[in-house]
């Protein structure tokens, strides 16, 4: 059986079904053939198709930022980003967290507990991210 440019298969059935949760996601990460085709056409304005192999390379960008942070400074730098990934030059990551929470901002940081050292010297890997996406020891 045969639909416009494409063919269906077995499982496109379930690919159909998955489609019905669009209306209530910000992003739709995928990398099926038939959502690849159909989602960018679905998708609401305020929507994003992801494809999966973009958002894995984001996620990994995030997990080598946070590894190359010395160990000592890890809970610090998770503080000052406030929850929120790193924003990393081209993070598909970063701005889909942007997009649903808003943009990061000073305030977003939970560093009760740091002094005002500490906390400047969290808030400067968050620049440095934003940056080169590369952090350095301070």
């Amino acid at each position: 059986m045969t639909m416009g440019v494409t063919q269906c298969g077995l499982t496109d059935l379930l690919d159909f079904q998955y489609l019905y949760y669009l209306p209530f996601c910000e992003a739709f990460v995928s990398d099926d053939r038939l959502h690849r085709v159909l989602a960018p056409v679905l998708i609401g304005e305020k929507q994003r198709f992801v494809p999966l192999s973009a958002f894995k390379a984001s996620l990994r960008a995030t997990a080598d930022f946070f590894d190359a942070v010395p160990e000592e400074d890890r809970g610090l730098v998770n503080a000052a980003f406030g929850g929120y990934p790193p924003p990393l030059p081209g993070s598909i990551l970063h701005d889909m967290w942007a997009g649903a929470g808003g943009p990061w901002s000073p305030n977003a940081a939970r560093t009760k507990g740091y002094t005002a050292e500490q906390i400047r010297r969290g808030v400067e890997y968050v620049f440095e991210a934003s940056a080169d996406g590369a952090p350095t020891a301070l």
